[in-house]
């Protein structure tokens, strides 16, 4: 598996689990007990994005005959996932500075 957060993530759970035998209950459980450990949402859905462009490129090999990651949602409540960044509040003064005067 060639990307990091697959060979964290995806190969302690299904690495067992030949491609053509993956199915998208396996991939949704997956999410689950991600979400579970608190894993970030946006980190689960980069390591089912990266498993679904793996399974596409393995279906163009003719490895598998279907994506069991596509279309696997994966949702949060309200306020979950990652915080948004509040820049901080404008200041005349660190202008000065960080335009060199």
């Amino acid at each position: 598996m060639p990307s990091g957060q697959l060979r964290a993530y995806v190969e302690p759970e299904l690495g067992g689990t030949k491609l053509a035998e993956l199915t998208t209950r396996a991939v949704n459980e997956l999410v689950d007990k991600m979400k579970d450990v608190e894993v970030g949402i946006p980190t689960v859905r980069r390591v089912v994005g990266a498993l679904s462009r793996t399974l596409a490129y393995a279906i163009g090999e003719d490895w598998v005959a279907t994506n069991a990651a596509k279309g696997v949602r994966i949702t949060a409540k309200r306020g979950q996932g990652s915080e948004k960044v509040v820049p901080p509040p404008h200041r005349p003064d660190c202008e000065q500075v960080s335009s060199g005067r």
